[in-house]
């Protein structure tokens, strides 16, 4: 595990290949009674666990004393089960955990919906559950109800449902990933979210097929550290947005599988940190602007499936980190 969390009231954990449980100080007692009966559940709610992660939990023992288990504290506050081929579903007594900060239960094969007492954690920092099996939608206040939530993936799960609207209420958000699911609608703005980095919302059924499904675009111009903005695979419509030169630090666009079209705008050429450009299979016209061979780091660019015509500009000459290139099926 590369990242560790740090908090002030943090003073010890524990890094295995399964689990780890970091943990803090508590005067109540009633506080530990409650996380030996939550972690007993998720226990008891897992149809399988093949790696025996597990196997010495018990009633008849303190949970300090269980296996991936270490130290005399009591109150857990980061659950990370990822990987480990974890089947069944996520137990509601999980909300009994007061102070848990982080949980991080990924690459699992867990079904079923997420607990709604999850999304009432008030303490929760982190939501890491990609590539499970998990279905329903996610609440649209889940950012009023966790305001200082600065992770939430969910990425290739069955979800469903609408983006949450109060997205734009997290000051603190640094990831945000509903990719690979089922989710619907309209993308709501996303207001200034000065701390958010990265969004993923491509492989769904985004957009209405109108021509101002992209309006939430101007929005990010307020989210100064925004690199990386995948909402490819989706069904928007509308020209392509020449407000994304506003995004001076975007590193990977993915717009491709949508119905985009229009002119490639010359503005493109501000975003100099862009290393990847996907915008395949739309309906994009006109010619190659020669401000792209400004993009200094690209190093991928995809515009292959649609209609653009004209010659090649020789700016791309200029694009000495490019590796891939994809311009075929074109006029």
């Amino acid at each position: 595990m590369s990242r560790v969390f740090q908090h002030p009231f943090c003073f010890h954990f524990l890094i295995s290949s399964s689990f780890i449980f970091l943990l803090h100080k508590s005067a109540s007692l009633p506080s530990n009674v409650s996380d030996h009966y939550a972690l007993l559940s998720l226990k008891t709610g897992l149809a399988s666990d093949p790696l025996r992660v597990t196997s010495s939990w018990n009633e008849s023992g303190h949970f300090c004393n269980w296996n991936y288990y270490l130290g005399n504290f009591s109150s857990v506050t980061v659950i990370s089960t990822a990987g480990n081929r974890l089947s069944g579903e996520i137990p509601s007594t999980l909300g009994r955990l007061q102070n848990l900060k982080i949980l991080a239960i990924g690459l699992n094969k867990l079904s079923g919906v997420i607990p709604g007492v999850i999304f009432n954690l008030s303490s929760l920092l982190e939501i890491d559950l990609p590539e499970n099996q998990l279905q329903g939608n996610i609440p649209w206040d889940v950012f009023l109800t966790l305001p200082r939530l600065r992770r939430l993936n969910v990425g290739r799960n069955q979800l469903t449902g609408q983006v949450p609207a109060s997205v734009s209420n997290d000051t603190y958000l640094v990831e945000f990933g509903l990719n690979r699911n089922n989710f619907l609608g309209k993308i709501p703005t996303f207001g200034a979210l000065t701390n958010l980095q990265w969004i993923a919302l491509n492989g769904n059924q985004l957009g209405y097929e109108r021509d101002d499904d992209l309006s939430f675009i101007p929005s990010l111009r307020n989210c100064t550290q925004l690199q990386v903005l995948h909402i490819s695979e989706n069904d928007l419509r509308g020209v392509f947005p020449r407000s994304l030169a506003n995004i001076t630090k975007l590193r990977r666009f993915t717009l491709g599988g949508n119905l985009i079209s229009g002119d490639i705008p010359s503005e493109i050429g501000v975003l100099s940190h862009l290393e990847t450009l996907y915008n395949w299979s739309n309906q994009l016209s006109g010619s190659i602007p020669d401000s792209i061979g400004k993009l200094q780091r690209l190093n991928i660019l995809s515009l292959f499936s649609n209609r653009l015509s004209g010659n090649i500009p020789s700016s791309m000459g200029n694009l000495t980190m490019l590796t891939q290139l994809y311009l075929g099926e074109n006029d």
